[in-house]
């Protein structure tokens, strides 16, 4: 079966001490609340932190959904948190941070995924779409967890960028290197996404 790898890296700086922004991390559970594309995550290992951690993330842009099984490979408090994606995505995936002047911290995300066959005609494509999500988690990550919860009591933007509500706001357009802005790549994926349903892809694990 043909396969396609692609690396997604985003990075910020968040005004918060490595410490407080692991307090924040550590807590996988909480993910669902910075991660726009995380819908739940369910443990599926008697621990939830450490090293071999097993967890289940439901993941959904769009109209795209599935849901993603994870292990812990690594994990320094306060330095990194690996993850390795087993299942119909496979890959790597790791978060790193490093202290940035006084009470700041660089917050790094790698990932290694080996797509499908049927999405690799679209791979650069899904690349783009899929960092293009990721930074704006890395924005809600960065405002912390007391700021996300009073975002939460109101509207959220991100859900409209992510199909909830509408796929892209009116007046986001950002191009991509071919001139296919945001728009037309998550109508790309939500075709692809359709081949995956009629194949009877959508929903099986990772």
């Amino acid at each position: 079966m043909s396969t396609s790898k692609r690396a997604v890296v985003v990075a910020t700086v968040i005004e918060r001490t490595p410490a407080e922004v692991w307090a924040d991390v550590r807590d996988i559970s909480s993910h669902v609340t910075w991660m726009q594309d995380a819908a739940e995550i369910r443990f599926v290992s008697d621990q939830h932190e450490g090293l071999g951690t097993k967890f289940e993330c439901d993941t959904k842009i769009g109209p795209f959904s599935l849901t993603d099984v994870m292990e812990i490979t690594s994990w320094e408090d306060e330095r990194r948190m690996g993850v390795r994606h087993v299942g119909l995505v496979e890959g790597t995936g790791e978060f790193t941070l490093s202290a940035v002047g006084s009470g700041s911290t660089e917050f790094r995300w790698e990932e290694e995924l080996v797509l499908p066959a049927l999405l690799t005609p679209g791979a650069p494509i899904a690349s783009f779409v899929i960092e293009w999500v990721w930074k704006r988690n890395l924005s809600r990550l960065a405002h912390g967890p007391k700021q996300r919860a009073a975002v939460a009591m109101g509207v959220d933007q991100s859900d409209h960028i992510l199909g909830r509500q509408r796929l892209v706001p009116r007046g986001i357009r950002r191009e991509h290197d071919d001139g296919v802005g945001v728009g037309g790549a998550i109508d790309d994926l939500q075709r692809r996404s359709r081949g995956l349903r009629r194949r009877g892809v959508q929903g099986h694990h990772r």
